[in-house]
């Protein structure tokens, strides 16, 4: 079943509001974190303008989106995980030896060197994926436009 555009804008997405950094002056930050922290995102003077220009924001990708034909998530549901931020990790006995040693080269705890590796190969790996959607999205306006052409 094709879902048109009121009816994604219908769907309540969790939303995110911050305050705006001081450096950026009085204001609030308001996103939608499962769509795209960075993407449907918008600020206001107040949280009430926020939303209503995360709303507008949210509207313009849809009818983006729905043209394209790039697919749009369902709001997740049930209740948000939680995360301890602590997991244990089994490795070969030589990968952990590399990874202390690259550790004590690099002047760190062992724990702080792999959230090091962490957050930069998964930071790669987001921007990567971010990469391949915008790919894909050439991709669909090339063939609109050379189907225009015709």
């Amino acid at each position: 079943m094709k879902c048109d555009l009121e009816y994604y804008m219908k769907l309540e997405y969790p939303c995110e509001i911050t305050p705006l950094p001081p450096e950026l002056g009085p204001g609030y930050e308001a996103c939608i974190p499962q769509l795209g922290r960075y993407a449907f995102v918008a600020t206001g003077k107040t949280v009430e303008e926020a939303l209503k220009n995360l709303e507008n924001r949210k509207r313009k990708l849809f009818e983006k989106y729905l043209d394209e034909g790039i697919e749009i998530p369902e709001p997740k549901l049930g209740k948000p995980q939680t995360y301890s931020g602590k997991f244990a990790l089994r490795m070969p006995a030589e990968l952990h030896k590399e990874l202390a040693e690259g550790a004590k080269a690099s002047r760190m705890s062992l724990n702080s060197y792999l959230i090091y590796l962490l957050t930069k190969y998964h930071g790669r790996e987001i921007y990567l994926r971010q990469f391949e959607r915008i790919l894909k999205r050439v991709e669909n306006l090339e063939r609109k436009v050379i189907r225009e052409l015709e």
